[in-house]
């Protein structure tokens, strides 16, 4: 488990077995936007996140996927 504390809202993330991860904020502050995150492994060299992120009113402004794959590289 790791804490941030920089920004608006300090953030949790939690490393989970076999690749899974959480990333939200430790308390939800009125007039804060906020992210959360979780994350999963689907191959040993691919990844996957959703991503969701919401307004300073608490509305859900967008979700998002994010497809993560280990490239070997030469040399």
């Amino acid at each position: 488990m790791l804490h941030f504390q920089d920004g608006g809202l300090p953030v949790q993330v939690v490393l989970l077995p076999d690749g899974a991860s959480s990333n939200c904020p430790l308390t939800i502050k009125s007039g804060h936007s906020f992210v959360l995150e979780v994350g999963w492994l689907v191959e040993p060299n691919l990844r996957q996140r959703l991503i969701r992120r919401y307004s300073d009113r608490g509305s859900w402004v967008s979700l998002t996927l994010v497809r993560e794959q280990r490239i070997k590289r030469s040399g």
